[in-house]
């Protein structure tokens, strides 16, 4: 991500639009029997609930009390597997530095000598002769069409989609262009996804307002993956945000994390050293980070989930050059394990 020039430019075209699932319901009303003696006179139309009536609503209330303890329970352990980032047991992932002090903030938990990079110019992390990474791909409209079922046959794991984007110029949001159709085609292929957002927003409020647009994009798309807050300041400083300061970069990032968390999502944030160098890691510490550093190994101690390695990756199905990411969160979920 961080090699794109981010604009108001788009491409044009737009994907097909994902289908929509409609549900029908019905029920069954059983008639009861008439009781021997002769009822009281009741208004026409109506009789009295038989015991086998009474039977059946009881039934259906249990049954609604049922279902609506397991939605909660859902509820409650999809927001525990965002927290926990067990990917292994169908959960979001999340932060690995989730609920980790300072002293740990910059304690990697990763050995980099256990990087293997292929003859496809892609890395695995492994460990005790077991391969314990996943492989990405991070995309947005500049990579056009992409055929997801060849991108999942040449091994890829999982894929954020940008969803949109606020310009730099005119601070208008703008939707990706490709947004719907990669969000439901790489879902379709059997990708896990996340999402991502490029940002300039210069207030918590516009933070809040480009979390909103998130979620209104995303809808009742299943990420297993987190949404992740894209904060890219222009080198040139062109741009909206390159004049805030670290504590108003920090305010802006937590206010969008923390809406989307309201949500019942897992939240990220994204950016290379420097970037992230502009906040306050330690309170976005249990959000985690999405880290950019294009190289052999990563040259930080800062302890974080994904690894973005390269923004010229070759990827069957896609036609540009595309961001190779590396999910190193089972890494960790080993070590707690061991």
């Amino acid at each position: 991500m961080a090699r794109q020039t981010r604009g108001e430019h788009m491409v044009s075209g737009q994907g097909p639009a994902a289908p929509r699932r409609r549900s029908a319901a019905s029920g069954r009303r059983s008639a009861g029997q008439s009781p021997r003696r002769t009822p009281a006179r009741r208004p026409a139309g109506r009789r009295p609930a038989s015991r086998r009536d009474r039977r059946g609503h009881g039934l259906l209330l249990r049954l609604g009390t049922v279902v609506a303890v397991v939605i909660l329970a859902l509820a409650v352990l999809r927001i525990a597997g965002c927290r926990l980032g067990l990917l292994g047991l169908g959960g979001p992932v999340e932060s690995v530095t989730s609920g980790i002090d300072a002293g740990q903030l910059y304690r990697s938990p990763y050995d980099w000598g256990n990087l293997v990079q292929g003859t496809d110019g892609r890395y695995t992390y492994v460990s005790g002769g077991r391969t314990l990474s996943r492989a990405g791909i991070d995309v947005s409209e500049h990579q056009g069409y992409i055929d997801w079922s060849r991108v999942r046959d040449d091994g890829i794991d999982f894929a954020f989609v940008r969803v949109g984007y606020r310009g730099s110029g005119n601070a208008s949001i703008v939707r990706d262009s490709y947004a719907e159709y990669n969000l439901q085609a790489a879902q379709d292929a059997g990708l896990d996804i996340g999402v991502y957002f490029y940002s300039q927003a210069t207030t918590a409020d516009e933070a809040v307002e480009e979390a909103e647009f998130v979620l209104d994009q995303i809808g009742d798309a299943q990420l297993t993956y987190p949404v992740v807050f894209d904060f890219e300041p222009a080198n040139d400083s062109s741009d909206r945000i390159s004049s805030l300061t670290g504590t108003q970069r920090t305010e802006v990032a937590l206010a969008f994390c923390r809406r989307i968390e309201q949500a019942g999502h897992a939240a990220m944030v994204y950016g290379n050293g420097p970037q992230l160098d502009g906040y306050d890691l330690e309170q976005l510490a249990p959000y985690g980070f999405w880290y950019a550093e294009y190289g052999s190994a990563p040259s930080t101690d800062l302890f974080f989930g994904i690894w973005q390695y390269s923004n010229t990756g070759t990827v069957a199905g896609v036609d540009t050059d595309v961001d190779l990411d590396l999910d190193l969160t089972p890494v960790f979920a080993q070590s707690e394990a061991n």
